[in-house]
């Protein structure tokens, strides 16, 4: 869209990658429908978990439940996200 702000240094297939793995990145912090700010899901814990025991950094039994909470998640989440929104869209920083 504005091709102006392409750093003029790195060459088009530099900024081809360079664009995905942002792209991929950036992906990660949209929400999930259903899910709100800031909650942890027990399956990417468990997930994160069993890659940590497979490369010994964590015991076996380690608690995986233990490790989080989202007792406050209903209080994190207690504002107008369409506020927000419109907040940084009417934004001209």
């Amino acid at each position: 869209m504005y091709p102006e702000t392409k750093p003029q240094t790195v060459n088009d297939e530099t900024f081809r990658q360079a664009r995905r793995i942002f792209d991929s990145r950036f992906n990660l912090t949209k929400l999930e429908p259903g899910v709100k700010w800031g909650e942890n899901m027990p399956a990417q814990w468990k997930r994160m978990a069993d890659i940590s025991i497979e490369e010994g950094l964590i015991p076996k039994d380690f608690d995986v439940k233990a490790a989080y909470t989202n007792q406050f998640i209903p209080e994190i989440n207690t504002f107008d996200a369409k506020k927000i929104e419109a907040m940084a869209k009417a934004s001209t920083w």
